[in-house]
């Protein structure tokens, strides 16, 4: 029966209609199992089929969709293998095979530290803002050299390798192995003394190998598949895999069926502007490589020594001289080998902290994957560019050290980092000359002042003057030269770098050694009759720049403020009836100056102007104003006055003067040394009337007191009165100031009268006011009444008055303090005031000046406590279950010593990176006999039971215990590094917790707790009370269920109606028409579509918020209608499809032609140099938690093992025999031991043996 069924399944697989390859090894496997593990990859473009051909759940199992790549992986059985060789859109199945993972002194040899000193635009070029994606055995986040933590420098990732047979995957990429670690470090170690290649760069962890180093190709597809769809997300510029399979290839293995996913996939990664780096393995082959080092378009890397560490052994080749940049004897190579980077004898990181040394071409592979890292960072910097994967390895292969192989013959670059960021620089240095500038100077011995600085490297400064004669400036260093005089200069500085960019600068500018000429015309050295002087002159120079004079009394005044060079005659006050001197002044644009000086006299008449009297009427007869001023006024001989043509009066300055009523000329005369004598006279009028009154006191005002001074003045009098408001009349004795009682409390008025001698009254009234009652001041509430306060130290001083105030005052512990408010309620507030005992008392004036003052009182504020001792006690208790508590306050880290009762506080409680928080409460509250306890020691049997029955996985937990630390409000609050959408609230016992599942998420002040809130990376869960919280990622996909449509239809608009449910949350819905690209439902609402013509399959999808993905498909049929052949027609349907324009060419040519990539949701993609090439369709990856695997890979990285007193080092990890321990370093006082010593150990020992008995045959024939 068996070979029967054997037959069947042959004939059934030779009889396929279409030409797909398949593995051989994929039936041989059939032929002894029910199913095998095998990559599907199907063809690019889409093909109508009749009818859809559809595997069942047994035919294909453990489904995994590669969705950028157009393809999938699981286990397929014998009718499933059938189904599939008669499908003609599939292009290839291949068998899941396994792969293996295949500083200090590397780093310098490829120049990476001085390539890190090179800025641009005051950027370091260390890799930052680049983002590596490690597909590895994971790596440990948790290294002080990688992040110190979860989402510091490793962002994210996946582990699909979750358990040794990689059937298991979960989101933590945890290194179990130690190798991803390792590479890690090399590419971004940020160890002072270990530095990675680009130490600031960002890492993701894709963990697709077993603590053994080994995995599966499905599993490095998948992790490709991943980085293509998260590289927009997390900048993912390169892809680094120091890993291999078990079979070399001599060319490129594209073409191969075992090997056509990987073609694919990094083709697909390369359309994306993502470089993917892989080691070439260490099986010491001379004439091949691994998979998939092998593809095309892969960065394929060899391994070199750093140092002279001496003759090393290894499992498979020694090396008897290990001098810098000779080839590893490991190393696997070809013609079509990339680069050679160091490999041997590294020190990185090491699992769970510090450092080791490891060889093989995986450490040399991350090398590479640092220095496309920094390439890519500085073209992004020099010129906003992105590096595509062809210019940065063509750019590493031209600028390397090229080292011939003494095996091969061949000739190989080894990379130099800071050479290739050179050979980009298309930057001119930047030019700054400070000196000369554009001006004219007046020497001829010129400074050249100049900054040059470029983002690399100056090379070369010359200098050219005016006649073109050049010189160099050594050291690109300031220097003096003699320029031509008395004409225009120009120089010429360029500069040049490194890479041989060149900047010009020129500067002109004008040497001038001679002084102006200055012919001065007028003023002369004669007397003038005005002092209204021109300035006539002329200057004479090649460039003038400005002209000034400077008077007799030394101001300074320009001649050309408009136009500098232009210098303009002026009109000028001299001084009248001296001698005067101007200086005339010149200077040219070169800083020479001339000057002219000038002496002249002025002779002219004195100019008198009378201010008072005026030529008007005055209403009395003494103490009239003589004012006056005279211009010209030196050398005045005397100045009189007369009053009409009376006797004269000599004056020196203004004064009063009496005169009688009626009309009068007043006459001034002015005489000098030099002029006849000047004069000039006003006429007025004196009319005396009634007498004018100036009262100054009382006024229109509050006062005080009922004793009121009457202040005034009167320009003449007789008798003088007052009549008060109560109508009584008091005289005023000559006219003096006096004081007098007013009526209290109320509004007062008097007159005054005066008269003179002639009877001429006059009089003038005033009103005021009388307050003499002081305003009350009265304490109200919060207001502190002799108290002491235990619970706040915010105060408040409340007052209410009786009456209107001018100013309210607090005096508090003796300073005066105004209070706020208005009409009669005033207040202060004092906040966080100090304990202590404080007096006050308030003191209130009114407007008319009466004051009031309380009785002092009294408080005592006691709201400070010092809670150092507890909270050391209750550090010292945490700290024992290792958990970091910090004492917040509301603006930060709190000081246990000053607590305020009336605060609220925050105790932050750290343990294993979950941060819980007993938040918002006071210390008024707390319980200093209780001390919180923090663990993670919680049974968790039967929540983990809970969490697989709601559809999660239980990732994290924690318990607080209270122990009543608080009788008071508080806030429970938990914050879990990642995201989870599964969360429960645990209550009971910690041995036996009860689980509440938490569905809200947190409103704005978190009022509907319990509640999560998912912020960036995190997840706060806020709890009602504490005790413990658990969460977890949702693993349960979203049901999909589709009503219509079914059957058959004669329409081709046919409704798609159906339903999703989940268990966190619907995300995304979106089908797929036959082999139609896939169409997003807006909300996941139904919709209609349009069918082709015979049968159709659509397939629905949706993924939850959790990006768990689940899909139901639906076969149909649609018929058109029957057309009658008269009535001519028709219609195609035609069906929307992506394009990929692709052009195939040599390797070697790959880097010399531009391409063009393309981001995911685009139409077409124009390529060129890339074979294979799959457009990006933008979907979520369909991850199963279990799956079986075929064909394996493994690290490339040389491994020592131990058994009994040998030590022997293999090419993998996979190599070491079962039974044998891997080790970091051979024991001490045990050899090292390769199998290859082992082999000639026993060809010596068999050679031994063959000649004894040959000398005992000879022997006994010669006997």
């Amino acid at each position: 029966m068996h070979y029967i069924c054997l037959c069947l399944m042959v004939f059934v697989f030779s009889a396929s209609a279409y030409a797909i390859s398949v593995d051989k090894k994929i039936i041989d496997t059939l032929d002894n199992n029910t199913d095998v593990s095998v990559i599907v990859m199907m063809k690019k473009e889409p093909i109508k089929v009749k009818t859809a051909i559809v595997l069942t759940a047994n035919e294909l199992k453990n489904k995994r969709d590669f969705s950028a790549l157009n393809g999938y992986s699981g286990k397929i059985s014998k009718k499933g293998l059938s189904k599939l060789l008669n499908d003609p859109r599939v292009a290839s199945i291949q068998l899941d095979k396994t792969v293996h993972i295949s500083i200090s002194e590397s780093i310098p040899l490829i120049n990476a530290t001085q390539t890190w000193l090179l800025q641009v635009n005051g950027t370091n070029i260390t890799g930052r803002g680049e983002t590596v994606c490690v597909i590895d055995t994971g790596i440990d986040y948790n290294h002080t050299a990688l992040g110190g933590g979860w989402g510091n420098r490793v962002l994210s990732g996946y582990n699909y390798c979750a358990n040794e047979l990689c059937t298991l995957t979960s989101n933590d990429p945890y290194d179990n192995n130690g190798h991803g670690t390792h590479v890690a470090g090399i590419i971004a170690s940020s160890n002072d003394t270990y530095k990675g290649v680009a130490y600031e760069a960002n890492l993701i962890a894709i963990k697709a190998l077993n603590s053994a180093g080994s995995g599966y190709d499905s599993d490095v597809i998948s992790g490709i598949n991943w980085c293509v769809n998260n590289a927009t997300l997390f900048n993912i510029s390169v892809i680094s895999m120091s890993l291999g399979g078990d079979v070399l290839y001599n060319t490129f293995c594209d073409s191969n069926v075992n090997e056509t996913a990987y073609s694919i996939a990094i083709n697909v990664a390369i359309a994306n502007n993502i470089s993917v780096i892989v080691a070439s393995g260490n099986d010491a082959s001379n004439s091949s490589m691994l998979s998939p080092a092998c593809i095309q378009n892969a960065t394929s890397v060899g391994s070199v020594y750093d140092a002279n560490v001496g003759s090393l052994t290894f499992s498979v080749c020694s090396d008897s001289t290990t001098d810098a940049d000779n080839i590893s004897c490991f190393t696997n190579r070809n013609s079509l080998l990339d680069l050679l980077a160091p490999g041997s004898r590294i020190n990185s990181a090491k699992n769970g902290g510090g450092f080791q040394i490891k060889d093989g071409t995986s450490m040399a592979t991350p090398h590479v994957s640092g220095a496309a890292v920094l390439l890519r960072q500085y073209k992004r910097l020099d010129n906003g560019t992105l590096l595509n994967p062809a210019e940065i390895e063509a750019t590493l292969r031209r600028t390397g050290v090229n080292i011939t192989d003494t095996v091969t013959g061949i000739n190989f670059s080894r990379i130099r980092i800071y050479n290739a960021v050179v050979s980009l620089d298309t930057i001119k240095p930047l030019v700054s000359i400070s000196s000369p500038i554009n001006k004219t100077y007046n020497v001829t011995n010129i400074s050249l002042n100049y900054l040059a600085t470029d983002n690399i490297a100056l090379g070369i400064c010359l200098f050219t003057n005016t006649s073109g004669s050049a010189a160099a400036l050594g050291g690109c260093a300031n220097t003096t030269f003699i320029a031509a005089a008395n004409q225009q200069n120009n120089i010429t500085l360029a500069v040049n770098d490194s890479n041989d960019n060149i900047n010009l600068t020129q500067i002109f500018f004008t040497v001038d050694t001679t002084a102006p000429f200055i012919n001065v015309t007028v003023p002369q050295n004669v007397s003038y009759t005005a002092i209204n002087i021109s300035l006539n002159y002329s200057v004479t120079d090649l460039q003038i720049d400005r002209c000034w004079f400077i008077n007799a009394t030394g101001a300074t005044v320009f001649l050309n403020n408009q136009t500098r060079g232009v210098c303009t005659n002026v009109t000028f006050l001299a001084r009248g009836n001296i001698q005067n001197n101007i200086t005339v002044y010149a200077n040219d644009t070169g800083g020479n100056i001339n000057s002219s000086v000038i002496f002249f006299t002025t002779n002219v008449s004195y100019v008198i102007t009378i201010q008072e009297p005026q030529n008007t009427t005055y209403d009395r007869n003494t103490s009239l104003e003589l004012n006056f001023t005279i211009e010209n006024n030196n050398s005045i001989d005397k100045i009189w006055y007369n009053i009409d043509n009376g006797s004269n009066n000599t004056v020196t300055a203004n004064i009063l003067f009496n005169t009688s009523q009626g009309h009068h000329t007043l006459t001034l005369f002015v005489n000098s040394t030099l002029t006849t004598m000047n004069f000039t006279n006003v006429s007025f009028t004196v009319i005396i009337t009634s007498p004018r009154i100036s009262l100054q006191s009382p006024r229109n005002i509050t006062y005080a007191t009922t004793n009121i001074s009457l202040n005034y003045t009167v320009s003449k009098f007789d008798t003088c009165w007052l009549v008060n408001t109560t109508g009584q009349r008091i005289n005023l004795s000559g006219c003096v100031n006096t004081t007098f009682e007013s009526t209290a409390n109320q509004q007062n008025n008097i007159t005054l009268f005066v008269n003179d001698s002639d009877n001429n009254l006059n009089s003038s009234q005033v009103f005021f006011t009388i307050d003499t009652i002081s305003p009350f001041v009265n304490f109200t509430s919060t207001t502190p009444n002799n108290q002491t306060l235990n619970n706040t130290n915010d105060i408040t001083i409340n007052v209410t008055l009786d009456d209107t105030p001018s100013t309210v005052l607090l005096e508090w512990n003796n300073t005066n303090i105004t209070m706020s408010g208005s009409d009669l309620v005033w207040f202060h507030t004092f906040n966080d005031i100090s304990d202590g005992n404080y007096t006050f008392r308030v003191i209130a004036n009114d407007t008319a000046g009466n004051f009031n003052v309380t009785t002092f009182r009294w408080v005592y504020v006691n709201v400070t406590r010092n809670f150092t001792s507890y909270i050391n006690i209750l550090n010292a208790s945490l700290a024992s279950g290792n958990v970091t508590m910090t004492f917040l306050n509301t603006t930060g880290v709190g000081d246990a010593s000053l607590v305020f009762a009336d605060a609220n506080y925050t105790l932050e409680l750290n343990i294993s990176s979950i941060i819980a928080e007993i938040a918002n409460f006071s210390w008024s509250d707390v319980n200093t006999s209780n001390f919180v306890n923090v663990t993670r020691n919680v049974t968790i049997t039967n929540v983990s039971v809970t969490f697989n029955n709601s559809g999660g996985i239980l990732d994290n937990y924690v318990w607080i215990d209270m122990n009543n630390f608080t009788s008071g409000n508080y806030t429970p609050r938990v914050t879990f590094n990642g995201i989870f959408r599964v969360n429960y609230y645990l209550n009971g016992s910690r041995m036996n917790p009860n689980s509440i599942r938490i569905n809200e998420t947190c409103n704005t002040n978190s009022s509907n707790r319990p509640c999560y809130s998912i912020i960036g990376n995190t997840t706060s869960i806020v709890l009602l009370s504490f005790s413990g919280v658990a969460v977890g990622n949702d693993t349960q996909a979203p049901s999909v269920v589709i009503s219509s449509p079914s059957g058959s239809y004669t329409s081709s608009n046919i409704s798609l109606s159906y339903s999703v449910s989940d268990n966190t949350g619907t995300d995304l819905c979106w089908y797929k028409l036959n082999s139609g690209s896939n169409v997003t439902l807006t909300n996941c609402a139904n919709t209609t579509i349009i069918a082709a013509e015979g049968s159709n399959t659509i397939i629905l999808y949706a993924n939850d918020t959790s990006g768990n993905t689940n899909s139901s498909s639906a076969s149909f049929t649609y018929t058109a209608p029957v057309v009658s052949s008269s009535g001519g027609g028709g219609f195609v349907i035609r069906t929307n499809k992506t394009s990929v324009n692709q052009t195939t060419a040599n390797r070697t040519n790959v880097n010399q032609t531009n391409i063009t990539f393309v981001n995911t949701n685009i139409s077409s993609v124009n390529t060129t140099n890339l074979t294979n090439l799959m457009v990006i369709v933008n979907q979520t990856i369909d991850i199963n938690q279990t799956r079986d695997k075929g064909k394996m890979v493994c690290a490339q990285v040389i491994t020592l093992a131990v058994k009994d007193d040998e030590c022997i080092s293999y090419s993998t990890p996979c190599q070491v025999p079962e039974g044998w321990t891997i080790v970091d370093e051979c024991p001490e006082l045990k050899k090292n031991v390769s199998v290859f010593d082992m082999v000639l150990s026993f060809l010596i020992i068999v050679i031994i043996i063959a000649a004894a008995a040959f000398h005992k045959l000879f022997f006994k024939r010669k006997l």
